[in-house]
């Protein structure tokens, strides 16, 4: 089980968590990344995994939720870039500066994109590894409009399109170009595990395939759960999630020196 969060302190404007597993094993720290909409206590059940894998994990809420979203201008401080993404990656990287020593990140959907903007820009050697689940994405205008009917349950198909279009827009107009690059800048051999769910509603496994496409340098590895829709990989199917990742996980994790 996760012990209680403990607050570590603030990097930038952005609270950070620690969860000590209780049987530590490994160096490295596992830093979440949650999905769009969502928070540090959506993230729970993946924290308590990994640590009863052996590893610290830390936590941190991104500054998006539905009071203050228009109130927040998504603009990056450090790449000059506008959209959600890349401010998103400012607050990542600021939390990845804060926190000391090697780390894995474990994040979800697509702000998968962020974390990868935050790992390479400026490129760094303190991430191992990468798990992430349902995402990144492309075919955005296709999932945004998914996540419209979906999530948002907006049923008019103008509306529909209108706030599809918008999203898209606030989230990063060159998401692909920018997700590409940041993918590119992986050194040789980056690890990743891209776990993919087939009943998807609001990501199809496609939409994954091509954001991976023409990056052969990357050691990619990917889960595929049949049974699952976004991101209820672990919920539905635990008996394949859980050894996949405590694999992927002790194969590029240090054990703690004693």
């Amino acid at each position: 089980m996760a012990t209680e969060k403990q607050r570590l302190g603030r990097a930038g404007k952005t609270d950070v968590f620690h969860f000590p597993s209780n049987a530590r094993k490994y160096e490295e720290k596992i830093v979440f990344v949650h999905f769009f909409g969502g928070s540090v206590e959506h993230l729970i059940r993946h924290i308590r995994l990994v640590n009863s894998l052996g590893f610290d994990a830390i936590a941190f809420n991104l500054s998006y939720n539905k009071k203050t979203f228009l109130k927040s201008k998504p603009y990056s401080r450090v790449s000059k870039r506008f959209g959600l993404e890349h401010k998103w990656a400012d607050e990542i990287r600021d939390v990845l500066d804060f926190v000391s020593g090697d780390k894995i990140i474990f994040s979800f959907s697509n702000p998968t994109a962020s974390a990868l903007e935050a790992m390479t820009l400026p490129e760094r050697s303190d991430v191992k590894g990468l798990i992430c689940d349902g995402g990144p994405f492309v075919r955005m205008p296709l999932c945004t409009w998914n996540l419209m009917r979906e999530q948002f349950q907006i049923e008019n198909p103008i509306l529909r399109l209108g706030a599809s279009i918008g999203t898209y827009f606030l989230w990063s107009p060159f998401h692909k170009k920018y997700l590409s690059e940041s993918l590119s800048h992986l050194p040789a051999s980056f690890p990743i595990l891209s776990i993919r769910a087939w009943k998807d509603k609001l990501v199809p496994v496609a939409a994954i395939d091509d954001a991976f496409k023409n990056q052969d340098h990357l050691d990619l590895q990917i889960l595929e759960i049949p049974i699952a829709e976004h991101l209820t990989g672990l919920r539905d199917a635990p008996e394949v999630y859980k050894p996949r990742l405590r694999d992927f996980l002790s194969s590029i994790a240090s054990h703690e020196k004693p």
